[in-house]
């Protein structure tokens, strides 16, 4: 088990780049490909979230009325928008 009241460092390289410690990663549900969000809070604490992808919201829209393809595609990314937005911009 991680003491989470002992600092842990990563180095921020050249190209203000940080590894993700195994330990960071593991908490937050996050591998390899996914995408984090930063937030720095009025502290200058920084938090890091695992960011929703498509295939999380899998299910969660009902609807009875049949859509095309791209009417599909195009509720679907509104909708991921606006819980984006929901989540992270409170």
């Amino acid at each position: 088990m991680i003491n989470n009241n002992v600092p842990k460092y990563s180095k921020i390289t050249a190209k203000k780049q940080v590894t993700l410690p195994d330990y960071v990663m593991d908490s937050i549900g996050a591998k390899s490909s996914d995408m984090v969000t930063f937030v720095v809070t009025e502290d200058n604490i920084v938090e890091i979230k695992k960011a929703p992808n498509l295939m999380d919201l899998a299910g969660s829209i009902k609807s009875t009325k049949k859509f095309t393809d791209e009417e599909a595609d195009k509720f679907v990314e509104k909708y991921v928008v606006d819980e984006y937005i929901k989540k992270w911009n409170p």
